[in-house]
């Protein structure tokens, strides 16, 4: 398990740090390898990003109001970064029953303790359980 700390920074730029953090330690394992990602998040502004890249980059990352937008920075490193990573975003239903959350976090628990394994079977059967359970 690796730790950073970020300073200056608020919920919603913590949020993009933290993704951005871990795309680019996904970016320098997978540099000579095609790797398809899926990230799933309960964040309407990330699941967004994709959709609104577009638009931010015409106007070059500026409101109507012609005013900068706030985290343009990290913005513009999460284009780069999905460019080069094959990347599907999945929202997922923010308060999620209990049970649900224990689940998923009892498999992070068990991903921790077990480095290296793929586990990719585990976590789809997981996730359709899961989904069933809403």
């Amino acid at each position: 398990m690796r730790v950073r700390f970020f300073e200056q920074t608020n919920s919603t730029r913590l949020e993009l740090q933290t993704l951005l953090w871990a795309l680019d330690e996904t970016n320098a394992l997978a540099s000579d390898h095609e790797l398809a990602l899926t990230v799933y998040k309960y964040s309407q502004n990330i699941i967004g990003l994709p959709e609104r890249r577009f638009h931010l980059e015409r106007n070059n990352y500026f409101s109507s109001k012609n005013r900068q937008r706030n985290n343009y920075d990290l913005y513009q490193e999460f284009y780069r970064l999905i460019s080069k990573l094959n990347c599907e975003f999945v929202k997922v239903v923010g308060h999620q029953h209990l049970a649900g959350k224990a689940g998923l976090i009892n498999y992070l628990v068990w991903l921790i303790k077990h480095p290296g394994v793929r586990c990719e079977k585990i976590f789809s059967t997981w996730m359709k359980q899961s989904i069933e359970l809403y």
